[in-house]
């Protein structure tokens, strides 16, 4: 990739920080990040709020993530000032956070500690997060009060950009959008897609219809299970597939156990062959309440597999339906499995929209381009 964000040919200092421990989608972009920039132009350094599956894979991609809790509390002084400390030791040239509490504490933090830029990436509207509705009040507010401190803005759609416009007052021209990159070593295929069926205990004669994500009340895995249960009473040739972790899974397993479905649904917890449990399904499912920017559909698509989406958040900006997916109401468990079904009887369908799908995914989603518009944005801030 060619860099040219790097003009004096002095190394430019950049510490992300992050709300988030896991491996969700702003932590995977995260690591693109940690991987994608030239360890010779750039010095990075990360800060995540607890030890777990993303401090892992970042050192073992080489990098000491350093630990602050900034999710202890919604105002907490011994954090700010630990934030404070670390930036004035490690001088960085920008700061970069990611997340509602990452924006509050480093924006503040970083101005108190004389870095010179701050930017931000909203990766979702505060309004979806799971919290109280007086938790995304405090969320809000803070993000309007402080987001005149960030030298820019990125969001992963244009829907969260008009958001940030229209309901918080940010200026335009602070705000940019950057779609979110796929990580084409993650979707690696190591293995035939028969031989992950049959570890799966999918046969031949069977449709594999998946849903991937964190199991939270927002990506709406319960409307995937209720048209699962439409479905599977109409039709005995189909499995679904629960790729991901998270608060709700025993609740989930529980509701496909209360429906008569349980041997139908297979619960594979955090996986990371990816690319392998793709290749393996027929039709991929998006049911989610919302989304900045849906990049396991980006992923499905990427490997040529037929979508059934929800028409939320930044989910149109990709899908268009009948085009290249089928986009249906959120919140609809009958809407979804009309629209599955459609895909069950109609091969040629599948086929259509799997191949126009995978068209769709310009150079624009990859990681070269996303940390190539990173890489300008650093320089203009230099």
């Amino acid at each position: 990739m060619e860099d040219k964000s790097k003009g004096d040919g002095r190394i430019i200092k950049i510490t992300h920080i992050i709300s988030a421990g896991g491996v969700g989608g702003g932590e995977r972009q995260l690591l693109i990040f940690a991987k994608g920039l030239p360890r010779d132009r750039y010095e990075l350094n990360f800060i995540v709020p607890e030890r777990g599956a993303l401090s892992s894979k970042l050192e073992a991609l080489g990098f000491k993530p350093e630990v602050i809790d900034i999710n202890r509390s919604l105002l907490s002084i011994p954090v700010m000032l630990n934030l404070i400390k670390y930036l004035r030791e490690t001088t960085p040239d920008i700061v970069h956070t990611h997340g509602a509490r990452a924006n509050f504490y480093g924006r503040i933090a970083s101005q108190l500690a004389g870095v010179h830029f701050s930017l931000s990436t909203i990766h979702n509207s505060i309004s979806d997060y799971p919290v109280s509705s007086f938790k995304k009040r405090i969320y809000i507010t803070a993000e309007k009060l402080t987001a005149r401190k960030a030298a820019k803005i990125v969001t992963v759609s244009d829907y969260l950009r008009n958001e940030l416009i229209n309901e918080y007052g940010i200026s335009s021209d602070k705000i940019i959008t950057i779609y979110p990159a796929l990580d084409e070593s993650a979707l690696q295929v190591t293995e035939e897609r028969f031989a992950t069926r049959k570890n799966l205990g999918v046969n031949d004669s069977e449709l594999l219809i998946s849903q991937m994500g964190r199991m939270t009340p927002q990506k709406g895995f319960r409307y995937f299970i209720e048209a699962a249960d439409l479905l599977s009473k109409k039709h005995d040739n189909l499995k679904w597939l629960f790729v991901g972790d998270g608060p709700l899974r025993r609740e989930l397993e529980n509701s496909c156990r209360k429906k008569g479905i349980s041997e139908r649904c297979i619960f594979t917890g955090f996986r990371e062959d990816v690319g392998n449990l793709i290749s393996a399904s027929d039709i991929f499912v998006s049911s989610s309440l919302s989304e900045g920017f849906p990049i396991t559909v980006i992923e499905a698509s990427y490997m040529g597999k037929p979508v059934v989406a929800t028409r939320v958040s930044g989910v149109p900006e990709f899908i268009e339906d009948g085009v290249n997916g089928i986009l249906v109401k959120p919140q609809n468990s009958e809407s979804l499995a009309l629209a599955i079904e459609r895909l069950i009887v109609n091969s040629s369908l599948r086929g259509e929209l799997g191949n126009a799908a995978k068209q769709s995914v310009s150079e624009k989603f990859s990681a070269e381009y996303m940390v190539g518009r990173f890489a300008d944005l650093y320089k203009s801030l230099k």
